[in-house]
């Protein structure tokens, strides 16, 4: 089974994922994948990085101190460093985890066409994928997520719960249990 979680920037959906993994851990899961978290000096976010899960390898995906191309808003996306970590971190996840995860696809990952094909990969595997989508995103695989995956909306509400009930299916789709 594939979850994706979505909901408007700052809802809490990386705190969630991140919940999801030390819940897993917790059950001896073994969980391999990225998170990214934002950067900030003070209390300006002044860009993102992006971690792999399973060697603690950490990148820049964007920063806003710094000029040039490609840009998304006021962030220059830094493609390669990205690359480095996150398909690293996906493909040896796919050959040594339980549950994969991929925390944040959105308009900055997108900006890279071998991370899209990747993610094209790992949604026709049969292990647990869990990730985030940003939420307005308008691109082909966002509609192949979409079409593949449970897509849960975090609210203020709800993001307390979700980690816990998400971890709960895992669970039990790896165990065989039919959730309901």
């Amino acid at each position: 089974m594939h979850y994706f979680l979505t909901g408007t920037p700052g809802v809490g959906k990386t705190t969630a994922i991140i919940k999801i993994i030390n819940l897993l851990k917790e059950q001896n899961i073994k969980v391999g994948g990225f998170i990214t978290r934002e950067l900030r000096s003070g209390f300006t976010r002044i860009g993102f990085e992006v971690e792999d899960i399973m060697s603690g390898s950490k990148g820049i995906l964007a920063i806003s101190t710094e000029s040039g191309e490609p840009r998304i808003g006021k962030y220059h996306v830094r493609v390669k460093e990205f690359e480095d970590i996150s398909i690293r971190a996906i493909e040896n996840a796919m050959l040594s985890a339980e549950v994969i995860i991929c925390d944040e696809i959105g308009p900055m990952e997108l900006l890279s066409d071998k991370f899209v094909r990747l993610i094209e990969q790992v949604l026709e595997t049969d292990k647990n994928v869990i990730g985030t989508v940003h939420w307005k995103a308008k691109h082909p695989l966002i509609k192949k997520i979409r079409n593949v995956g449970k897509i849960i909306e975090i609210t203020y509400y709800n993001r307390d719960k979700i980690p816990n009930i998400i971890v709960k299916e895992v669970i039990n789709n790896m165990r065989g249990v039919k959730n309901e």
